[in-house]
C-alpha cells in the first residue's frame, strides 16, 4: 500500500507547511477537529418525516405477536401433560370387611359371610388405625438432614447429625419408629410436591409456572376427604395451602407469607406460638398440620452448609421434641420434607439431592406387635426391592411420595382420592388383622396387608378404567392383568373357606407380591405416557416460528425497508393472507386439508384459532409476495447479487448461528452451552483481528486489532465465573460464590464504571453527560455497593451485633433509593437528552467574525444513547449480586470495545470510498503520470537503498509530494497527495449506517454468554428468588416480576439495547443521513432478531422432537422454555429501544430549534 503507514490525525494547530524534511515525522490530518466541531448549522427531519419512526414500532409488534403466538401454540400442544378428571371416591364405593366379603361397587366377590365383625369399628372402606394425625411438613428437609451419618468423611458439620431425636427413637424406639427415603416427583417445587402428595397424581411441569400463585385443587384430594367425612383439620404454615385447598380450611387456618424467603424466623415463630397450644386442644382437630418453611428459605439465603442451617434443624430438633411429649397412643406423627435442596440451596429440578427428601412416622402405641417375626418381615421387604421398578437401586428404604395419600387415608378411616395410583407402605399395615381367624401371627399379619393392599388395587383399577374408557387397547391390557391376579386370590379365598390359611401363607405372600408389582407397574406405566402431548398443536406452533425465521430471512435478503412502507408487502399480502387463514380455521376447512395431507386432526380453542391463525397467514403471505411479485423477488436479487460479486457474503456468521441451532439437538451441547459460548466470542475476536487485517489504514488496522484483543481478555475474565449445572458435577466448580474478596472486586469495578463512560464519551462530554456520569450513575452505583455490602455481611454472618440496624438501612436503600435514582436518571435524560456542545467564537477565516460552532456534534446521538444505556446498565447492577454485576460490567465493556471496531471498519471504508471517488474523478492522463511516478520513485529508492551504506533513506524533500497508494475494490492501484488526503480527511463525514451481519451474530452469543455469567443457567433450579424480595417486605408480584425479569434477563436487555449502537455510534446522523439511519436501525433489529432467534427457535423444535427423551424435562425443556420466553422478550425490547431514539431525536430537534431561534436573534 506505499507510504500510507506515515498516516495519522493531524491537530489542530499542525501547519503541513512547516513540517520538517525527515522521514521519522508522523504526517497528520485534522480528524480530530472535523470530528469535534460543525459550522454549518445541523438540522432533523429534512430526509424522513418523523411518524417513520413509528412504522419500527409497528414492525416489532407484529413480530411480537407472531413469535408469542408460535410459543404460546406450541406450549399449549407441549405442557398439557395430563387429564385430569373430576370423580370423587365415595365411602359407598367398597364395603368395610375381611378379605372374604369385601364388597365393590356394590357387589361380592365370594358369596360368603363373616360372622366374627361385630366388634370392629366400621369407618370407611377400611378399619382405621389412628384417631388424629400430626403433620409437620418441614420444607426442604432433606434426607441427608434426616437420616443419621456414622462415617466422618460424610459429615457435614451444618446439616448431619442434628435431628437428634429421630436418631434416638429409631435407636430405643424401633417397633414405634419408621424412616424412609422419601422420593419426590419433578418438578421440586413446593405446589407440586403439595398436590402430588394430596392427590395421589403426578405433577405437571407446566405448574412449575404457578408456583408463584398456586391454583385450587379441583380434583379428589385427601383434604377434601377428611372434611367430606366429618373430620376437622387445623393448618398453620406455608400460605401455598390456602390457595390450594382454602376451600377446605376454615378460619382458623393460619397461613404465613411463604415467598419472603429472606425471613427465615418469622414463619416458624408463628406456627411455634401456635402449634402447642393446639396440641393441647385436641378436641378443635383430627388432623393437625403445620408447615415450616425456615429450613427452605436458609437454603435460598444461603446455602445447606450454613451455620444458619445448623440453627434451623436444630430448632426443628426442638419442635418434634415438644410434639413427642404432648401426643397420645392414637395419634400418628408424621415428619417429611416436601422435596430436598440441591448444594447450592434451590429445588425446582430433578436432581437427587432435590429429589431426596426424608419421611419419619412416629406412634406412641407401636406399628408392629409385640415379638413379631423381624427375620420374616425383613425378608418380605428384601422381595419388595426388585418390583419397586423406579427405587430398586436405592441404598435406603424408598417410598415415592405418590404413596402419601393412599397410605394416610387406610390408615385414618377414610376413601382415598380417586385419582391417586400410590401404593399403601407395607410396614404401616403390618399387623395382625382385625378379622383374623388364623393361629400363626404371619398368617393374620398378611391377611390385614391383602386387605388394605386389595382396596387400594381396586381404587386404582377403578381410575384407570375410567381414564381408558374411550382406549379399548389399552383398557383391555390393564383388565387382563387386573383380573389374572383377582382369579388367583378368588382361588386362594376358595379354598380357605374357613377364614383359616396357617399352612398357605407363601401362596398369600406371592399374591400379595403380584399385587404390589401391578400397582407399581401401573405407576410406571403412567409415568411414561400421562405425558399426552398434542403433537398436532405443537406443531402447528414451531411451524410458526420457523416461517417468521424465514420472514426475517427475506426481509434482510431484500432491498425493502418498513421504513419506506411498502403498502404490498408490509401491509395487503400478510393482513389479508392472516385473516383468510383465520376464516379457514372458523369454518373448518383448515383442519380439514391438515387432515387430508398429513391424516391427523389440528383442534384449536377461539383464541388459539385467532391468534395462529393470523401469525400463520401473514407469514405465508408475506413470503408470497417476494414470490409472486416481481418487484419482491428483483428486491432480493439486486440485494444480493453486488454483496456475492464484491465478495462480501458473510459465511462466519452464518455457519455459527446455524450451527449453534443445529447443535441444541444435543443434551451435552445445551449442558455445556456457556462454556461454548465463551469459545464461539473467543473466535468473534479473532474474526474481528481478521477483518482489522483487512482495512488499509494501519492507524485504524492497529486500533481495530487492540480494541478485539482487550474483548477477548475481558471475556476470558469473565469466563471465570461460572454456575454448574447439576448435570456438571465433578466436572465442574461454581465460582459464583459469596465473599470478601469477591466483592472487593465488584466495588472496584463499580469505581471504574463511571470513568470507563466518561472515556467512551469523551468528545461528547456536555450537558447532561456530565450529571449523569458525575452524580447520578455514581449515585446509584454507591448505593447498590453499600446494599450488597451488607447483605455480603449478613450471608457471611460477619455482621456484628451493634450493626444489625444495617439490616433496615439496606432495605431503605433499595426500597427508595433503587427506585428513585433510576426514574429520576430517565427522566433527566429524557427531558434533555443532549451531549453536544454549542459556542459562539470568532471565524478562523475572519477573526473579526464570529460564528457559532459546534462541539461533539458527530457522536452526540450515539453518546447520549450510551448514557441511556449507562442508566439500564446502573439498574442492573441494583438488581444483580456482586459477581453478577462485576460480569455485566465487563461484559459492558466488552461490548463497547466491538462498537468501537464497527465505527473504526465503518470509517474507514468512508475514507477508502473518497479516495476512490477522487481517484476515479481524475483524468486518464493524470492517472498515468501519477502511476509512471511511481515505478520512478520506486527505482530511485531501490538505487539509494543499495548505495546509502549508513541504512538512512532519502526523503523526498516537498512534504506536498508525499503519495499514498492504495489498491481498489476492482485491483488496480490509486495514488493520491499527502494535501489530497488532508482535505478527504476533513471534509469526510463518516454516515455508513449499514451494520454487518456479523456484529448483529456478536450481539446475540453475547446476550447468552451474559446470561450464563450472570449467575443463570436454563434450569429451573438456577433462578434466585430472593431477588424477588429486593427492597420489599412484603411480596409485591409487580416489583418482584420487574426485579426477576431485569435479573435473569439481563444479557437481553444489554444485548437488545445495545445493538442500535453498532448503526450511528460515531457517525454523522443529522440532515439528510437521518433516513438511512432509521432505515438500518430497523434492519439491525431483524438482524439481531435473526442471530438470537435462530437458536431459540430450534430448542423449541428440539423439546417437541425429544419429548420421549429420557433427559426431556432436565434439559430441553427448560431450555425451550428460555428460549421461548426470549423469543417474545426480544420485540418488546427493540420497541424500547425504538421509543428511547424517538426521545433523543425529539429532545435534539427542539434543543437545535431554540440555538436557531437565538442565533437569528442575534444576527
Amino acid at each position: 500500500m506505499g507510504r500510507e503507514a506515515k498516516y495519522q490525525p493531524l491537530e489542530e494547530d499542525t501547519n503541513v507547511d512547516e513540517i520538517e524534511e525527515n522521514d521519522s515525522i508522523n504526517i497528520t490530518t485534522p480528524a480530530k477537529f472535523s470530528r469535534m466541531v460543525k459550522t454549518a448549522f445541523p438540522e432533523y427531519g429534512q430526509s424522513i418525516k418523523r411518524r417513520r419512526y413509528r412504522n419500527i414500532i409497528w414492525f416489532q409488534l407484529f413480530i411480537f405477536i407472531i413469535m408469542f403466538s408460535g410459543v404460546l401454540i406450541f406450549s399449549q400442544g407441549f405442557l398439557l401433560t395430563r387429564r385430569a378428571l373430576e370423580n370423587d371416591n365415595e365411602c359407598s364405593l367398597i364395603k368395610q370387611g375381611s378379605l372374604w366379603n369385601q364388597h365393590f361397587n356394590n357387589s361380592t366377590n365370594i358369596s360368603q359371610a363373616d360372622n366374627d365383625q361385630n366388634n370392629v369399628e366400621e369407618t370407611c372402606w377400611y378399619p382405621r388405625r389412628y384417631k388424629k394425625a400430626v403433620v409437620l411438613i418441614i420444607d426442604a428437609l432433606r434426607f441427608d438432614f434426616m437420616n443419621w451419618e456414622d462415617d466422618p468423611k460424610k459429615i457435614n458439620r451444618f446439616y448431619s447429625n442434628k435431628l437428634t431425636v429421630i436418631h434416638k427413637l429409631l435407636k430405643e424406639q424401633p417397633n414405634n419408629s419408621l424412616q424412609f427415603l422419601f422420593k419426590s416427583d419433578p418438578p421440586t417445587t413446593t405446589m407440586q410436591r403439595l398436590k402430588g402428595l394430596h392427590t395421589g397424581t403426578l405433577p405437571t411441569f407446566i405448574d412449575a409456572g404457578k408456583n408463584f400463585a398456586a391454583d385450587s385443587i379441583t380434583e379428589d384430594n385427601l383434604i377434601k376427604k377428611i372434611i367430606q367425612n366429618g373430620k376437622k383439620i387445623k393448618f398453620m404454615g406455608d400460605d401455598t395451602w390456602m390457595n390450594l385447598f382454602g376451600d377446605y380450611l376454615d378460619e382458623n387456618s393460619i397461613p404465613c407469607d411463604s415467598l419472603h424467603v429472606w425471613d427465615l424466623y418469622s414463619v416458624d415463630n408463628k406456627i411455634k406460638k401456635n402449634l402447642f397450644p393446639s396440641l393441647k386442644k385436641k378436641n378443635e382437630w383430627d388432623i393437625l398440620v403445620a408447615h415450616f418453611l425456615g429450613v427452605d428459605h436458609c437454603g435460598h439465603r444461603y446455602n445447606p452448609s450454613n451455620e444458619h442451617m445448623d440453627q434451623k434443624l436444630t430448632e426443628m430438633n426442638g419442635v418434634i421434641e415438644n410434639v413427642l411429649e404432648e401426643i397420645d397412643d392414637d395419634t400418628l406423627l408424621i415428619v417429611f420434607g416436601d422435596h430436598g435442596m440441591s448444594t447450592e440451596g434451590d429445588h425446582g429440578g430433578e436432581s437427587l439431592n432435590e429429589l431426596n427428601a426424608g419421611l419419619f412416622l412416629y406412634n406412641k402405641k407401636g406399628f408392629f406387635d409385640e415379638n413379631y417375626n423381624k427375620e420374616y418381615f425383613e425378608n418380605f421387604i428384601k422381595d419388595l426391592k426388585p418390583i419397586e421398578i423406579e427405587t430398586k437401586d436405592e441404598v435406603f428404604r424408598t417410598i415415592p411420595q405418590i404413596d402419601y395419600s393412599a397410605t394416610l387415608a387406610m390408615l385414618l378411616g377414610l376413601p382415598i382420592p380417586f385419582q391417586s395410583i400410590g401404593t399403601i407402605i407395607p410396614e404401616l399395615f403390618w399387623f395382625q388383622s382385625p378379622y383374623g381367624k388364623n393361629e400363626k401371627q404371619e398368617a393374620n399379619i398378611l391377611q390385614n396387608l391383602m386387605e388394605a393392599l386389595r382396596i387400594n388395587t381396586f381404587q386404582i383399577q377403578n381410575f384407570v378404567e375410567t381414564y381408558y374408557e374411550g382406549n379399548k387397547k389399552s383398557l383391555e391390557s390393564y383388565q387382563n392383568q387386573y383380573n389374572k391376579i383377582e382369579k388367583r386370590l378368588d382361588t386362594f379365598i376358595e379354598n380357605h373357606k374357613d377364614f383359616k390359611f396357617d399352612d398357605d401363607i407363601d401362596e398369600l405372600r406371592n399374591i400379595i407380591l403380584e399385587y404390589i408389582s401391578y400397582n407399581r407397574q401401573t405407576l410406571h406405566n403412567f409415568r411414561q405416557v400421562w405425558a399426552t402431548f398434542n403433537v398436532p398443536l405443537f406443531t402447528f406452533g414451531f411451524t410458526i416460528l420457523v416461517l417468521a425465521i424465514i420472514c426475517e430471512i427475506i426481509y434482510i435478503s431484500s432491498k425493502h425497508n418498513i421504513v419506506e412502507f411498502n403498502v404490498t408487502h408490509h401491509f395487503w399480502f400478510p393482513v389479508g393472507s392472516g385473516a383468510i387463514f383465520t376464516l379457514l380455521i372458523n369454518y373448518g376447512i383448515f383442519e380439514k386439508i391438515v387432515k387430508a395431507l398429513f391424516n391427523v386432526t389440528l383442534t384449536f380453542e377461539p383464541y388459539q384459532m385467532f391468534l395462529g391463525g393470523f401469525s400463520f397467514g401473514a407469514c405465508i403471505g408475506y413470503i408470497i409476495s417476494y414470490v409472486l411479485k416481481s418487484n419482491g423477488r428483483k428486491s432480493i436479487i439486486n440485494h444480493i447479487k453486488p454483496i456475492i460479486r464484491n465478495n462480501k457474503f458473510e459465511l462466519f456468521p452464518i455457519v455459527l448461528i446455524f450451527g449453534h441451532g443445529f447443535l441444541v439437538n444435543s443434551d451435552s451441547y445445551i449442558i455445556y452451552e456457556d462454556s461454548i459460548t465463551q469459545y464461539i466470542l473467543q473466535s468473534f475476536g479473532l474474526y474481528f483481528i481478521y477483518r482489522a487485517c483487512l482495512q488499509k489504514l494501519p492507524q485504524v488496522r492497529n486500533k481495530m486489532i487492540t480494541y478485539a484483543v482487550i474483548f477477548m481478555i475481558l471475556i476470558r475474565i469473565t469466563s471465570y465465573y461460572e454456575l454448574c449445572r447439576v448435570e456438571k458435577k465433578g466436572k465442574c466448580e461454581t465460582t459464583v460464590k459469596t465473599s470478601i474478596s469477591n466483592y472487593f472486586l465488584y466495588v472496584v469495578s463499580l469505581i471504574f464504571f463511571p470513568f470507563i463512560l466518561k472515556r467512551m464519551i469523551n468528545e461528547n462530554f456536555h450537558n447532561i453527560s456530565k450529571y449523569v456520569l458525575l452524580l447520578l450513575v455514581p449515585s446509584g452505583l454507591i448505593l447498590a455497593a453499600i446494599y450488597w455490602g451488607i447483605d455480603t455481611l449478613e450471608e457471611l454472618n460477619k455482621l456484628p451485633e451493634n450493626l444489625k440496624f444495617m439490616t433496615d438501612v439496606k432495605f431503605n436503600l433499595a426500597r427508595y433509593g433503587y427506585t428513585i435514582i433510576p426514574l429520576l436518571a430517565l427522566g433527566v435524560w429524557a427531558f434533555f437528552p443532549i451531549t453536544f456542545n454549542s459556542k459562539v467564537e470568532p471565524s478562523r477565516e475572519n477573526m473579526s467574525k464570529s460564528v457559532l460552532n459546534f462541539y461533539g456534534i458527530k457522536n452526540h446521538l450515539g453518546s447520549s444513547y450510551l448514557l441511556f444505556l449507562a442508566i439500564v446498565g446502573m439498574s442492573i447492577i441494583q438488581v444483580s449480586k456482586p459477581i453478577s454485576s462485576l460480569n455485566a460490567i465487563l461484559c459492558f465493556c466488552a461490548f463497547m470495545c466491538v462498537v468501537e471496531i464497527c465505527a473504526l471498519e465503518k470509517e474507514c471504508q468512508e475514507l477508502m470510498n473518497s479516495v476512490e471517488n477522487l481517484w476515479n474523478s481524475k483524468t486518464e492522463e493524470e492517472k498515468k503520470k501519477l502511476l509512471s511516478d511511481m515505478n520512478e520513485e520506486k527505482t530511485e529508492e531501490t538505487e539509494n537503498l543499495l548505495s546509502n551504506t549508513d541504512d538512512e533513506i532519502t526523503e523526498i524533500n516537498d512534504p506536498n509530494k508525499f503519495m499514498y497508494t492504495f489498491k481498489s475494490k476492482t485491483g488496480y492501484y490509486m495514488r493520491i497527495s499527502h494535501r489530497e488526503m488532508l482535505d478527504i480527511t476533513y471534509n469526510n463525514t463518516p454516515s455508513t449506517f449499514d451494520v454487518p451481519l456479523s456484529y448483529a451474530a456478536f450481539a446475540s452469543f453475547i446476550t447468552l454468554h451474559i446470561f450464563f455469567r450472570t449467575n443463570h443457567q436454563a434450569t429451573l433450579q438456577s433462578i434466585d428468588w430472593s431477588l424477588a424480595f429486593i427492597g420489599q417486605k412484603e411480596l409485591n408480584f409487580i416489583k418482584a416480576g420487574f426485579n426477576l425479569i431485569l435479573n435473569i434477563l439481563s444479557g437481553h436487555v444489554l444485548g437488545c439495547l445495545f445493538t442500535p449502537l453498532f448503526v450511528f455510534w460515531k457517525q454523522e446522523t443529522t440532515n439528510e443521513n437521518e433516513k438511512p439511519m432509521v432505515k438500518s436501525i430497523c434492519r439491525t433489529f431483524m438482524k439481531y432478531s435473526l442471530a438470537y432467534g435462530v437458536s431459540q427457535v430450534f430448542s423449541v423444535i428440539v423439546a417437541g422432537n425429544h419429548k420421549r427423551h429420557l433427559m426431556l424435562w432436565g434439559v430441553f425443556a427448560p431450555r425451550y422454555m428460555i428460549g421461548g420466553i426470549t423469543l417474545c422478550f426480544v420485540p418488546i425490547l427493540c420497541i424500547v429501544s425504538a421509543l428511547a431514539i424517538i426521545i433523543m431525536i425529539r429532545g435534539t430537534t427542539k434543543h437545535l430549534e431554540k440555538i436557531k431561534e437565538i442565533n437569528n436573534r442575534l444576527k
